[in-house]
């Protein structure tokens, strides 16, 4: 099984390559801050170690209950002063710290730092919990003389005792004021890996032999994701990480883009299909429309057409009356062209009688002509042309060729009219006839 190293500076490589072959061992953390992130003691949680984390902000404590619940954590500040006092906190970070000059260079740095009140506990309070303790950190950002200090006169020595042996984000050395607490209680320094300075306890000067050189590939060691080793994995793999969910982004927006056209598509179809059945409702009233129009126009039609045979009708009628009125007018003129002639005629009879002999040869020829046939106009004009020659008078003679002539418009209308006239015209003819007798 590999070993996972989570510690910042692979603290926990040399402390396992020393004490991997204690088991159920106990360990006591001051200043723990994350449970996971640069922490020295979670590769030894997970082979089954135990340990105190003292941890004085308020969100890395909670942290460290929630994932290391069967473990004691104290939230307080290890400091022979008594609590509470205040810390200058720097949040998401492990760089808080009791001391003001310190605080004052993060916030000239640029970071943030608010102060909390805290209370404190002595760390001969904390080494009389467990006996014995394999091994102690203390990282304090500063404090590591103060917590030495409270360190009393408790007899109680872990094996080995790491602590951070330079001033924050810095490679100035800070070892002085303290260096000697720990030498006076019989510890002697083994290692120092640039960060923090090793001490191994006289009663166990054997395991000195494990800091003779720094954490190597012998070791058989992996680091987490988050170690400053992968720090540019890390930022890729951040990078990455903001790319996927900046795409994820995307396709959220396009999956609720694609949701909205499809909702969109569904009430233009909807609306499509509201349109062709208002279209198929305007083509229907359209077709009763025009049906109605084509009955209104055939109804038109066939009105129109009663009526036209009613003008047709009227206008035969008419015609008809007109026909009437001119046959009537013709058969008045007729009449009083026949009056005429028969007065002439009698004139004409008149002056016959006086002249004697011609009257004899006019009956005769009168007499002995065809006046009697009156089959048709023509013979008409036979067997009167020769009484209007035996007058020998020029008016006579063109009056009756004229009278002769006028039958025979008549004669050209069906009617009951025409026969009438025709029988007055004859009867006008054999008026005349007889009349030309008598003088005989």
């Amino acid at each position: 099984m590999s070993f996972t190293s989570y510690a910042q500076n692979f603290e926990d490589v040399l402390l396992w390559r020393a004490l991997g072959h204690v088991e159920h061992g106990r360990y006591l953390d001051v200043g723990a801050q994350d449970p996971e992130w640069d922490s020295v003691s979670m590769a030894f949680y997970q082979r089954g170690w135990r340990g105190i984390h003292v941890e004085p902000t308020p969100d890395y404590a909670r942290k460290l209950r929630e994932q290391r619940p069967d473990e004691e954590v104290v939230e307080a500040a290890v400091s022979m002063a008594p609590g509470p006092i205040t810390l200058h906190e720097i949040p998401e970070t492990g760089l808080t710290t009791g001391v003001r000059s310190i605080a004052d260079g993060h916030v000239r740095a640029g970071r943030k730092a608010r102060d909390i009140q805290v209370p404190t506990v002595r760390l001969s309070a904390l080494l009389g919990r467990a006996d014995p303790f394999h091994w102690m950190k203390i990282d304090v950002e500063g404090m590591e003389a103060d917590v030495l200090e409270s360190w009393g006169d408790h007899p109680a020595r872990p094996w080995l005792a790491v602590v951070e042996a330079t001033l924050p984000n810095s490679r100035e050395h800070s070892d002085g004021p303290w260096r000697h607490q720990l030498e006076r209680r019989g510890y002697r320094e083994v290692h120092f890996d640039g960060l923090s300075r090793y001490f191994v306890h006289e009663g166990k000067a054997e395991l000195a032999e494990a800091f003779a050189c720094p954490p190597n590939i012998f070791d058989g060691f992996v680091i987490t994701a988050k170690h400053f080793a992968n720090q540019r994995i890390l930022e890729e793999l951040e990078a990455l990480e903001r790319r996927a969910d900046a795409t994820a982004t995307e396709v959220r927006a396009s999956e609720a883009g694609l949701v909205a056209t499809r909702a969109q598509l569904a009430e233009t179809k909807s609306q499509q299909l509201s349109l062709e059945a208002e279209r198929g409702e305007l083509q229907a009233a359209n077709a009763r429309q025009k049906e109605e129009m084509a009955a209104a126009v055939a109804s038109h039609r066939a009105e129109q057409a009663a009526l036209n045979a009613q003008l047709a009708q009227a206008e035969e009628q008419s015609a008809r009356r007109h026909e009437a009125v001119r046959f009537l007018s013709d058969h008045l003129e007729t009449e009083r062209e026949n009056a005429e002639a028969i007065a002439i005629g009698r004139n004409v009879a008149a002056g016959a009688g006086q002249r004697g002999g011609n009257g004899g040869a006019l009956s005769q020829s009168a007499r002995h002509g065809r006046g009697h046939d009156f089959a048709g106009p023509c013979g008409a004009r036979r067997r009167l042309a020769p009484a209007a020659a035996a007058v020998g008078h020029p008016r006579c003679r063109s009056f009756a060729y004229a009278r002769l002539r006028r039958p025979r418009h008549q004669l050209s209308f069906p009617s009951q009219c025409a026969k009438r006239s025709r029988i007055s015209s004859w009867g006008s003819r054999i008026i005349v006839a007889q009349l030309f007798r008598s003088n005989r």
